[in-house]
C-alpha cells in the first residue's frame, strides 16, 4: 500500500471524524449553519496559507518559512489536544453542547 494511499485514508477518517463530532454536538437547529462555515473554512484557508506562505517565502527564503510553518503547526496541534481532552466528555457523550 501506498503512501499516498495512506494519507488519503487518514484525511478521510480524520474529516468524517470531525463532521460527526460536530453534528452530534452542536444543536439540531444550527447543524446545517456549522457545516457550511466548516466547509467554507476547510476550503478557503488552505489558498489563503499557501498565498501567505508564498509571499514570506519571497521576503525569507523557503526554508524558513517551511520551520516557522512547521513551528506554527506543533503549536496549533498542541492548542487542539488539549482542547479535545478538555471537551472529550461533551463530544464522545450522547448529550448536544447547550449554549448559556
Amino acid at each position: 500500500m501506498g503512501v499516498n494511499r495512506i494519507t488519503g485514508m487518514a484525511v478521510v477518517a480524520g474529516s468524517i471524524t470531525s463532521q460527526t463530532l460536530t453534528q452530534n454536538t452542536v444543536d439540531p437547529s444550527l447543524r446545517g449553519r456549522i457545516i457550511s462555515i466548516t466547509v467554507v473554512l476547510l476550503r478557503g484557508l488552505p489558498a489563503i496559507g499557501a498565498a501567505l506562505m508564498g509571499w514570506i517565502a519571497d521576503l525569507l527564503g523557503l526554508q524558513i518559512t517551511h520551520t516557522i510553518g512547521a513551528v506554527l503547526t506543533l503549536f496549533v496541534w498542541l492548542w487542539c489536544h488539549n482542547a479535545g481532552a478538555r471537551l472529550k466528555v461533551t463530544l464522545e457523550g450522547d448529550g448536544i453542547i447547550q449554549g448559556k
